[in-house]
């Protein structure tokens, strides 16, 4: 019984060491540390003109042009007002 007893003990003592070390490390962290990516309006708005415009040379069927044309053209629109 103390064996055990002296084993949940190290157990615990290694709960807490554990949780001091983490502790510790999230204090250190600082926004620097974070991955963070923020992509401007602009940008994206780019990303997709380009991925619709290929739609529109690789759609098949004229409902899928028109509906890809629809997109260019929105597209476009965002694209000038955003500049």
């Amino acid at each position: 019984m103390a064996l055990f007893r002296q084993a949940v003990r190290v157990s615990a003592f290694a709960r807490q060491c554990s949780r001091v070390v983490t502790t510790q490390h999230q204090q250190k962290r600082g926004y620097a540390d974070m991955p963070l990516t923020l992509a401007s309006p602009s940008d994206v708005v780019k990303e997709n003109l380009m991925k619709a415009r290929n739609d529109l040379t690789t759609a098949s069927s004229d409902k899928d042009k028109a509906e890809a044309q629809i997109t260019v053209d929105a597209l476009e629109a965002l694209d000038k007002a955003l500049h």
